[in-house]
Formats: C-alpha cells, sequence, structure tokens
C-alpha cells in the first residue's frame, strides 16, 4: 500500500480534503470529504477563525467502517485562495560549491535562496518557487534538478507564486492550531491549472474561470502554469439568493431546487408545480420549470455580462492584448457549472466564438467538480513541483491509526 497524501482546501463555504497518492502518474483517492463552514470564510476571508480551527479538527478525523477505514490527518498540502496572487519570474546563477564541479543539492537551495531574495515587497509572502528549466555553464537544460551533473554554474528559471502574507497567515494559523502541519502550499488556480494539464485533450494555453460558491475567479493559464488572476465577488450564492427571493423559500431549498431541476427548456405541455410559498396573508403561489428558468437565466445574462471587463485587465496586466479575452480558449470549473443545464446553456449561448471546456474531476473518490483542486494539489505533492516543498518529503501525510 502506497503511503498516502492527504489535500485540504478551505472556500467560502466548504472545507474539502482529499485522501490518496498517485500511481503511474495517475492520482487515486481512497477518500474525498467536504464539510459545511458556511458564514466562516467570506470572500475569502477567514471571519470566524475558531469555527474554521474546530471544522479542521473534525475533517482531521476520518472513520469509515463500511470500507474498515480509520485515518488522523496529521500533515497536509493545503490549497491556499488566489486573493493578491501575483508571479513572478527570476533567473539567477550560482557558483557550484564542490571542488569536484559536481552539482548537489545546496548548489540548487543556493540557486533558489537567490531566486527568493527577487521579492522584495514586505507584505507579500512566498507561496511556492517553481522552477522551470536548470542550465549549466556548457548550456545543457534540465527540467529537473541536475543532481550528479558537472558544472562549474547553475542557472535556474522559475516563477514565483506570492499572496499578501496576511492571507498566508491567516490561513495557516488555522491548521496550526488544529494540529495539522502544513507540508506544502498551492494556490487554487496552479492546483486547477496542474489538473487540467494532465488532460490531453485541454489546451494549454487559456483562460481558466473558476465559478465559485461566492466568488469568481479568472486565471491567465500559459503552458499550464498561471501567470495572473482576477476576481469578482459572484458566483452561485448570488443565483441562490435570486431563487430565494423569487420562491420564498430558504436557501438550502434554493439549492436543492437548483440541483434537481436546473435550466430544463425542453418542450412540454405538462408543467408540473417544483416549489410552492405562503405570503402573509394566507395565499399561495405555485412555481413551475418555466418560472426557474427564467430566474436562472436572468441571472447568467447578468453574471456573464461582468466577465469582459475582469478579463481584459488581466490579459492587460500581464502584458497580453485585451483583445484576447474574445479569443482564447476557456476552461470552466466550480460550483455554479454543477447545477443541470448550465453548462449546455453557457455553449449554446454565450463566448460563441471562443473554444469551451470543462474541467471535471473524472479520479475514482472524487467525482465532483469541486475536488479538482485538492486532486491538482496532490499531483503537485507527488511531483514536488515547488522548489520550497521539495526540500522537504511530502509523501507521509495521513497515518493509519
Amino acid at each position: 500500500m502506497q503511503q498516502l497524501n492527504a489535500v485540504i482546501e478551505i472556500t467560502n463555504d466548504k472545507i474539502r480534503l482529499v485522501a490518496g497518492y498517485v500511481l503511474d502518474e495517475e492520482p487515486v483517492i481512497i477518500y474525498s470529504v467536504s464539510k459545511d463552514i458556511k458564514g466562516m470564510v467570506k470572500n475569502n476571508y477567514i471571519v470566524d477563525h475558531e469555527g474554521v480551527v474546530t471544522a479542521l479538527k473534525q475533517i482531521a478525523y476520518i472513520e469509515n467502517p463500511d470500507i474498515r477505514l480509520k485515518l488522523r490527518v496529521k500533515e497536509a498540502t493545503i490549497i491556499l485562495p488566489p486573493l493578491g496572487f501575483k508571479v513572478f519570474s527570476s533567473r539567477k546563477t550560482t557558483n557550484v560549491v564542490s571542488d569536484t564541479n559536481i552539482v548537489e543539492p545546496l548548489d540548487i537551495n543556493n540557486a533558489v535562496n537567490l531566486v527568493q531574495k527577487d521579492v522584495t515587497e514586505s507584505s507579500s509572502a512566498i507561496v511556492d518557487i517553481i522552477p522551470s528549466m536548470f542550465t549549466l555553464a556548457d548550456g545543457r537544460r534540465y527540467s529537473q534538478p541536475p543532481l550528479t551533473a558537472v558544472s562549474k554554474t547553475v542557472e535556474i528559471l522559475a516563477n514565483i507564486h506570492v499572496i499578501p502574507h496576511d492571507i498566508m497567515k491567516a490561513y495557516t494559523s488555522c491548521f496550526a492550531e488544529a494540529n495539522i502541519r502544513v507540508k506544502g502550499m498551492v494556490v487554487s488556480p496552479y492546483a486547477l491549472s496542474q489538473y487540467a494539464a494532465k488532460n490531453n485533450n485541454l489546451p494549454k494555453s487559456y483562460l481558466l474561470v473558476d465559478m465559485g460558491h461566492a466568488m469568481t475567479t479568472f486565471s491567465c493559464v500559459g503552458k499550464s502554469e498561471p501567470f495572473g488572476t482576477q476576481i469578482i465577488a459572484s458566483g452561485l450564492e448570488g443565483l441562490l439568493v435570486r431563487v430565494s427571493d423569487s420562491f420564498g423559500i430558504s436557501k438550502e431549498a434554493a439549492l436543492e431546487l437548483l440541483n434537481l431541476y436546473g435550466i430544463d427548456h425542453r418542450e412540454s405541455s405538462f408543467r408540473p408545480v417544483i416549489a410552492s410559498s405562503v405570503d402573509e396573508y394566507g395565499r399561495k403561489t405555485n412555481f413551475s420549470q418555466d418560472n426557474l428558468n427564467t430566474i436562472i437565466t436572468t441571472y447568467l445574462e447578468e453574471y456573464f455580462a461582468k466577465f469582459l471587463t475582469p478579463m481584459e485587465l488581466l490579459l492587460t496586466n500581464i502584458g497580453n492584448d485585451k483583445a484576447k479575452a474574445r479569443t482564447l480558449p476557456l476552461i470552466f470549473t466550480g460550483s455554479l457549472i454543477r447545477i443541470p443545464g448550465i453548462k449546455e446553456y453557457i455553449i449554446d449561448k454565450f463566448f460563441t466564438n471562443q473554444s469551451i471546456s470543462f474541467l471535471r474531476s473524472e479520479t475514482i473518490g472524487a467525482s465532483l467538480e469541486n475536488y479538482c483542486a485538492c486532486v491538482g494539489g496532490l499531483l503537485i505533492a507527488n511531483n514536488k513541483n515547488g522548489a520550497l516543498s521539495n526540500a522537504e518529503n511530502k509523501v507521509g501525510l495521513v497515518s493509519r491509526s
């Protein structure tokens, strides 16, 4: 049995955990679980620290007698939100220390340390450093650290992922108080892009649109790596409020209704009542699929009308032509696309000049779209993509008790 990795993501409405390993470059999930934390995180800011800590302690203990599974998570790779996410590129060269000019781990660490010094913003914290190439003095190039190669120098080309220091501290302190050691950190757009990179049918350069519960994140991905992010405060929550207010039902009932019926434009003479409400005077109002269709489509039209500005700003900020916002391939993920019929409606009604794909987690044990970031984090932890997280062995994050 392979040793297990744990990956935990805190979002605006849930904490998600996967436990598994990677075999022959394929993720194998033995357990996946989520826990509601509504009201504890708002727009990716933790507003109920103690509540999140308690939820982490609860989710870290896994017991499933049906499959004779009992796990206690002691260490985990964590998925961080992309608030203030920035990517810096750095190229540094260091001299090989050994008299024999054999490249050793110390030389790679020295090169990474030089890269770290490129981040001079005191308010920024480094999530990880992602090397893309190592070059030796004679021009030989490697995608992995060229340990044991002979050279007088080692040059590293790497991307530095940073987020605001206060955001990182808010999240990592919750894990510390829950007695879960952070073995590695991954920002969510990078986790999603690495999961997408496994699918050869998906493009390698695209705009990633994560339609989450309370926020929608746009990331520009080139060669399977994110280079920038923009965020708007809209998502599934807005649709829940719209249905709840229109039908006079709770948001929980609205979510159940959306998951059950979604958008359905099939022609039918039979339109049964799908929801009812009673006003303060005792008058009853019935609602059909047509009423739900109207609410959803109206919301989506308003929602997608907000997309162009952040997409253009994202491309401009990284030095690209903003016109590409209308032509680059789009990959959608997140909770909103789980509503039945929304994927088909997006394809039929929006972004008609662009290639559209949807990111799904088809890994056994984590079949829902909302686990994609966790599965991507598992792949990163296994491959030790990051130079900082590579300093330690990231295997063995879960112990059987």
